[in-house]
């Protein structure tokens, strides 16, 4: 599958394919651009994806798996280079039984906690929004849609419903509001099911729900 085919079905993810496939154009900056067919106006969708941390990210590439594999399986005699902070805690390990899923018979893997996710999250939101700084392309707004590659919460205790509280802790939530995405689109799995949150709609409910 092209990047661009699995841009459109993150972009499926949240709107349905049979409402805007006939009008979709594909682009750069944003990806997407949707065009209602009602009024004519454009609408930019920019896609990323997440991991909980820079360290598990890396671990999706094949040439970084080989060298850090070889580097923690095989004895080498040459000085090794000081591993960067964000590798701390990035551990190897041999796979027993059914080895056809994994590269090179071994899992590389971090744990991360909830604050290294959010601030990888943030991360992104002000790395993608920087390029919306002024209106382009004849665009009314923005979206972004952030799929979450290693579904941080499918198997957390955390449940959707408190998504709200856990964002009002962490300054990942001023970044949301600030970003110059008229919405945020979280798409993630938790324990319940597959949801598409959106995460500036979801903190306005809560505020007004609230005071």
């Amino acid at each position: 599958m092209s990047s661009k085919d699995e841009e459109k079905e993150i972009l499926y993810s949240v709107y349905k394919k049979e409402l805007i496939e006939d009008t979709l154009i594909d682009s750069e900056t944003p990806d997407f651009i949707l065009i209602d067919s009602s009024n004519k106006e454009r609408i930019g969708v920019e896609i990323t994806t997440l991991y909980t941390n820079l360290a598990s990210g890396m671990s999706r590439n094949d040439k970084f798996l080989d060298s850090y594999i070889d580097e923690h399986t095989i004895h080498i005699t040459k000085k090794k280079k000081k591993k960067p902070a964000f590798l701390k805690g990035l551990k190897v390990a041999p796979v027993e039984g059914d080895k056809g899923y994994v590269h090179k018979e071994h899992v590389v893997w971090k744990i991360a906690t909830l604050p290294e996710f959010f601030s990888s999250f943030e991360k992104i939101i002000a790395t993608k929004s920087n390029s919306y700084n002024n209106q382009i392309k004849d665009l009314q707004f923005v979206n972004l849609i952030a799929k979450d590659k290693e579904r941080f919460f499918k198997y957390s205790e955390n449940k959707v419903g408190i998504l709200y509280k856990l964002l009002r802790e962490h300054t990942i939530f001023s970044s949301i509001l600030n970003s110059n995405f008229q919405e945020i689109f979280y798409v993630s799995d938790f324990l319940s099911g597959k949801y598409s949150v959106p995460l500036k709609w979801l903190i306005f409910q809560s505020e007004f729900l609230i005071f």
